[in-house]
């Protein structure tokens, strides 16, 4: 849902207990939630399409919802 610029793959961000460049990372969701709550234009350049608090909220809710479905299904 989250996807950063390729001319920032190499840029170092430090979030989520983290350093390493974009490209290495898969938490974007935190940034993009990060970003949209400081509004920080620095953070919202990053990526392909500027996040916004609707997506970072429906992310959150597929997540959800997929770690519930798969819980249930471990039970």
């Amino acid at each position: 849902m989250f996807t950063i610029r390729p001319k920032y793959k190499n840029k170092v961000v430090g979030f989520n207990g983290s350093a390493a460049p974009l490209g290495e990372r898969d938490d974007f969701a935190v940034l993009a939630e990060i970003a949209v709550n400081s509004q920080d234009p620095s953070l919202l350049i990053l990526f392909n399409k500027t996040p916004t608090a609707e997506d970072v909220k429906k992310f959150k809710t597929q997540k959800f919802m997929k770690e519930e479905k798969e819980g249930d299904k471990n039970e």
